[in-house]
């Protein structure tokens, strides 16, 4: 069973300690060592990007982060009509090409 140090994010980020990378080479075996110390650091990183509340913080403050893939997964399937009625459709993608970057 692994003992998970749960206050390491506090330590990581006032310490700034340093989680090394290991690196399996082909041909290498995977071991149990190998396995478990991945995983730990896989917690590590995790757990130092965890806000002291809980949460994970994201600049997601915008709806442009939700909308255009619940228009595409809409548009995909065939049910972007049965969800927005005409208006709200033509308000959606005005709102999306308004934003869009220049590039497209």
């Amino acid at each position: 069973m692994i003992s998970i140090d749960y206050h390491f994010s506090h330590l990581l980020l006032s310490q700034h300690r340093i989680v090394i990378w290991v690196k399996i080479n082909d041909g290498e075996g995977i071991t149990h060592k190998n396995a478990m110390d991945a995983l730990q650091r896989g917690i590590y990183f995790f757990s130092a990007l965890q806000a002291s509340d809980g949460h994970w913080p994201a600049e997601i403050a915008r709806p442009l982060f939700f909308l255009p893939p619940l228009v595409f997964c809409l548009y995909i399937t065939g049910h972007l009509e049965l969800i927005f009625d005409a208006e709200h459709l033509k308000e959606t993608l005005r709102y999306i090409y308004c934003l869009q970057n220049d590039d497209g």
